[in-house]
């Protein structure tokens, strides 16, 4: 039977070799994409995207990595998770607020984060709401439709 304790160990491991990864790599793609390098890899790879295949990167998951490197890579990404700096690149950050933005992707939970960029937009976060708007919502069992 395994230790469930080093698992978790691997898990978490794992996980902060992908955010790592995923930061080194955009880093990398940024130089091969702003240098236009890609032409010198191999005859056939002609374009940006071309190289990418050579990867099997998909264009959205590099185009991700390569803008967050360009919009947050000159802060300290040590244990930020990636997925959540993917998350407020449309919200274009002004330059001031990114090294806080960095720290709320790093401390917060799940729902505090998620309430941060609702009320960035301009929305009413969750923990802020009284739910005095409720609906009623019907769901199939058979089907899963839902039905107001």
């Amino acid at each position: 039977m395994s230790d469930v304790r080093s698992v978790v160990n691997l898990i978490e491991s794992a996980v902060g070799d992908a955010d790592r990864n995923f930061n080194t790599i955009g880093a990398a793609l940024c130089l091969v994409a702003d240098e236009k390098l890609f032409k010198d890899y191999a005859t056939h790879t002609t374009s940006m995207e071309k190289f990418l295949r050579e990867f099997k990167f998909s264009r959205s998951w590099a185009w991700n990595a390569m803008r967050v490197n360009r919009e947050f890579g000159g802060y300290n990404l040590e244990n930020v998770p990636h997925d959540r700096l993917v998350r407020i690149l449309p919200l274009q950050i002004p330059e001031e607020y990114k090294a806080g933005w960095v720290e709320a992707a790093r401390v917060l939970s799940a729902g505090a984060f998620n309430d941060e960029i609702r009320n960035y937009k301009g929305l009413v976060a969750t923990d802020q709401c009284d739910h005095t708007d409720i609906e009623t919502i019907h769901k199939c069992k058979t089907c899963k439709m839902v039905m107001k």
